[in-house]
């Protein structure tokens, strides 16, 4: 069993979905009913929100065990929250009779990409598949702060229940991030870790490929609770238009 297999199980103690980004996706999205796409969408507690909130919801990842858990939270909810197994870098080939309002890929889906030139195709496929007028919801962490301060590690998550270890290192020469991850499961007495590496999508390259692509009205922010971005902000959130 892989590590996101064995994450998946934990998951929703691990990050459970805050109210910051409940309100903050609300807030940027109308009240009628939308057709939705959440990219990366882990176990489905956001699109399950969405759907309660009338919303049509197709939420994807690459993980089957991600998937299989949000399908069985469903299970006798009479919700129009669709959940499927697929690869973000072929989104036009599996959704191409779809069409979105929203596309969202938060909690740093991008980065396990692994170089820019496939970010920049995936986010193409993304402007391809929204409505006209349809928005884009990413958030990732704000690597120029993680470069720039040379961050080794990120808060410690931890609660009654699990402790998550989250480390990273930044390889100059290879403009990689390494990141390695110790999940505790405290009542069971277990330990599980990974490693895998990250591409560190920064600001400015980030603004530029949306720019390029020809998304408009960006507006920037360093939190789901709104702070507008700064270099030095822990997350890189970003609201675009087609």
């Amino acid at each position: 069993m892989g590590f996101y297999d064995t994450l998946s199980n934990y998951y929703d103690k691990v990050f459970p979905l805050s109210l910051p980004c409940k309100t903050f996706i609300e807030k940027n999205i109308s009240k009628n009913k939308l057709d939705i796409l959440d990219v990366g969408c882990s176990t489905g507690e956001l699109d399950i929100f969405l759907g309660k909130k009338g919303h049509n919801v197709l939420g994807i990842d690459l993980d089957k065990k991600m998937i299989e858990i949000a399908k069985d939270k469903i299970k006798g909810e009479a919700l129009k929250v669709e959940f499927k197994v697929m690869n973000m870098e072929e989104l036009e080939t599996n959704l191409s009779e779809n069409k979105f309002d929203i596309v969202i890929c938060i909690g740093n889906t991008l980065v396990h990409l692994s170089d820019i030139y496939k970010i920049k195709k995936v986010l193409k496929q993304m402007f391809s598949l929204l409505n006209p007028g349809g928005k884009i919801i990413l958030q990732i962490i704000n690597y120029d702060r993680i470069i720039a301060k040379d961050i080794k590690k990120l808060p410690l998550i931890e609660n009654e229940d699990i402790s998550f270890i989250r480390e990273y290192d930044y390889n100059k020469e290879s403009n990689k991030v390494i990141f390695k991850t110790t999940l505790e499961v405290k009542k069971e007495n277990l330990k599980f870790e990974n490693e895998i590496s990250l591409f560190p999508l920064r600001f400015e390259e980030l603004k530029t490929i949306l720019y390029d692509l020809g998304f408009k009205n960006m507006e920037w922010y360093g939190n789901f609770n709104g702070v507008p971005y700064q270099w030095d902000s822990y997350a890189t959130v970003v609201t675009a238009q087609k």
